[in-house]
């Protein structure tokens, strides 16, 4: 069985360089930032290999739209046929009606 391909969105991306941006700023190192960073990637390792690995979404009423909790972060992802798309990361101690305004796709 071929593992799914990762792809993060554009707005992923920018969420995750934001959020360690804002970790290595408050933490005056990147260290935590790398450990975040690798746990995360760890995590979406298990999602290669199993999709549906994670929660689902309930506000999204798809059972490809799931997500994945690193610390605080919370990355939501879409299993598609052949890749695993990233499409928004958010830190869970904000407001979940901005996590609300990222998962209406």
């Amino acid at each position: 069985m071929a593992l799914r391909e990762i792809s993060w969105t554009v707005q992923a991306k920018s969420q995750i360089v934001s959020l360690l941006d804002f970790y290595d700023e408050r933490n005056g190192s990147s260290a935590y930032s790398e450990k975040i960073v690798a746990e995360i990637y760890r995590q979406l390792g298990f999602v290669q290999k199993n999709p549906y690995y994670g929660q689902s979404l309930p506000e999204i009423k798809d059972k490809n739209a799931r997500y994945v909790v690193v610390e605080n972060i919370q990355v939501n992802f879409e299993v598609e046929d052949k890749t695993v798309c990233v499409f928004a990361v958010f830190d869970t101690r904000r407001n979940p009606k901005t996590l609300e305004k990222y998962l209406r796709r």
